[in-house]
């Protein structure tokens, strides 16, 4: 499965990835790159060459981008009120400039957005009680975001399958009391429809007859 919410940056054994550098004190190849996501496990691939590290990257980019504005590719109404709902929520905190965090389907913007909410309680109470080498504080601590990650996109998941069984429940029996007034509506239009139309052919033909009256009427000399 391709994440999403996530980007791919490039390293190598002197050009080492921003935010932490290299996660390895001795880097298993030269043409190194990283997929990153921030509330996921990373990822570490090694390419034979850097052409052949260009073409990955480019891979991964273009089946991330893909994969994760499904979404906003769905040109539905209901996945453009959902957007615009969950950027309204944001906007409500003082938060603008999504970025990432509308990426991917509905369950994985919900998590990314809960997440966005826990973060600074996190840091503040979770965080300082981790102890260790900086590089071992930092590991635990995405450990630890990763499974709270985890826990919050599984029960989003299963909430959110739930409301759309209801969802469709509700659809299903709203179409079954629309139906019949629906299908009258339909009726009633069509003998409208119908009756202008006999009348329109009514005029027609009440116009041809008083032409042929006048020419019948017209004096000869």
């Amino acid at each position: 499965m391709v994440c999403t919410c996530a980007s791919v940056r490039c390293a190598s054994s002197s050009l080492l990835p921003p935010r932490g550098g290299s996660p390895f004190a001795d880097p298993p190849g030269e043409f190194l790159f990283f997929l990153y996501h921030p509330f996921r496990r990373h990822f570490c691939f090694c390419a034979g060459s850097e052409g052949s590290r260009r073409i990955w990257r480019a891979a991964l980019r273009d089946a991330i981008r893909y994969r994760s504005t499904e979404l906003q590719r769905r040109d539905s109404l209901e996945a453009e009120a959902f957007l615009e709902a969950v950027r309204f929520y944001r906007q409500e905190r003082g938060r603008y400039g999504a970025g990432d965090l509308l990426l991917g389907l509905e369950p994985e913007i919900l998590g990314n957005v809960l997440m966005e909410d826990l973060l600074p309680v996190l840091r503040s109470q979770v965080l300082p009680s981790i102890r260790g080498s900086e590089r071992r504080r930092r590991q635990l601590w995405l450990q630890f975001l990763q499974e709270v990650y985890a826990l919050i996109l599984g029960e989003i998941s299963s909430e959110f399958e739930g409301f759309q069984k209801e969802k469709e429940k509700l659809r299903i029996e709203l179409e079954k009391k629309i139906r019949p007034d629906l299908d009258q509506m339909l009726t009633l239009k069509d003998q409208i429809a119908s009756k202008l139309q006999g009348w329109a052919n009514g005029g027609k033909r009440w116009e041809k007859r008083q032409k042929i009256c006048r020419l019948k009427k017209k004096p000869t000399h």
